[in-house]
């Protein structure tokens, strides 16, 4: 079971909405090797397939000569190839300047980029968010590179790229613990410690598990990433095995790390493009807290851990 996540509204509202959460941003597995040495989630580990350009993004749903996020762009039906429903389809009208969202043949516009420029920034989104920006920006510059010519799909499919790399490195969420933080002690013939470890452990795993249960249906993100910041301060306290340091230290540093990107969903109706990025980093930080919890878990059974029914204990060969 999984804390709750957005869905942001305005998805398939506005071009590089669209453009990213359907097509190009692909997350491949994070480079742990980075995570230990520095605790921050960044853009190593992410891609963009063409596989996935091709089969998602050179999509012309209703066969007119526009794509589907271009149909967006300029305002047109992607699933009626005239819009205006006067005899002549949408990318003749575009290509001969004329308005596919007024019906000819007196449709004569020479401002229709202007005009879609105008219906992007009359969106209801945070003006200084990462939605209107990259919206904007894409918008600007698939103009000129058009400037009077067609462009082909190979140009397109290189634009969306350039702006998918450029947009995903603005989303970065950094982490506050460092290894000098975190107090340690050798579990060699210290069993009490150890076992205490475990307990303290197990319960804060067990809390977070609570957390989520609590809390599967709500949306107050603010108040529920505090939460689980709380939990990774908490996680920090324990005393821990000083073979396992930098995995605790990693494990708490996910937990804040996660608490932050949940509050990012605030943003979900003024920048849901921030938001919906931010959620694949929700999901790449949940794997990693999974992973980081195995690895624990499997040092604890080597040093001999059990959980009895009597509690916890330690088997000595």
């Amino acid at each position: 079971m999984k804390l709750p996540v957005p869905s942001p509204k305005a998805s398939g509202s506005i071009l590089l909405i669209i453009i990213l959460s359907t097509s190009i941003i692909v997350y491949s597995n994070y480079n742990k090797q980075n995570t230990v040495a520095t605790g921050e989630i960044t853009t190593e580990g992410i891609s963009v397939t063409s596989q996935i350009n091709r089969d998602s993004v050179n999509i012309d749903s209703d066969g007119d000569g526009l794509l589907d996020w271009e149909e967006s762009l300029w305002g047109t039906d992607p699933n009626n190839p005239d819009t205006d429903s006067d005899g002549t389809n949408d990318y003749d009208e575009i290509k001969a300047n004329r308005n596919p969202l007024v019906a000819g043949p007196n449709d004569e516009n020479i401002d229709l980029e202007d005009e879609a420029l105008a219906r992007i920034q009359s969106r209801n989104f945070d003006e200084d968010g990462l939605t209107n920006q990259v919206a904007l920006t894409f918008a600007d510059t698939y103009f000129n590179s058009r400037d009077g010519r067609e462009l082909t799909n190979e140009q397109k499919n290189l634009l969306v790229n350039q702006l998918s790399e450029q947009t995903i490195k603005q989303i970065k969420f950094d982490s506050i613990y460092t290894i000098n933080s975190i107090s340690t002690f050798d579990p060699i013939n210290n069993d009490e410690k150890l076992i205490r470890y475990t307990d303290l452990y197990l319960a804060k795993q067990v809390e977070f598990l609570n957390l989520i249960v609590q809390n599967y249906e709500n949306t107050n993100y603010e108040a529920l990433g505090n939460e689980v910041i709380k939990k990774s301060n908490e996680i920090m306290s324990i005393e821990t095995p000083q073979q396992i340091a930098n995995l605790h230290l990693e494990l708490a540093n996910n937990y804040y790390q996660l608490g932050n990107i949940i509050k990012t969903f605030e943003k979900e109706e003024e920048d849901p493009l921030y938001a919906m990025l931010s959620l694949r980093f929700y999901e790449n930080t949940q794997i990693k807290i999974r992973d980081i919890n195995i690895l624990i878990g499997d040092f604890l059974e080597e040093s001999g851990i059990i959980l009895g029914d009597n509690g916890i204990k330690i088997q000595n060969d």
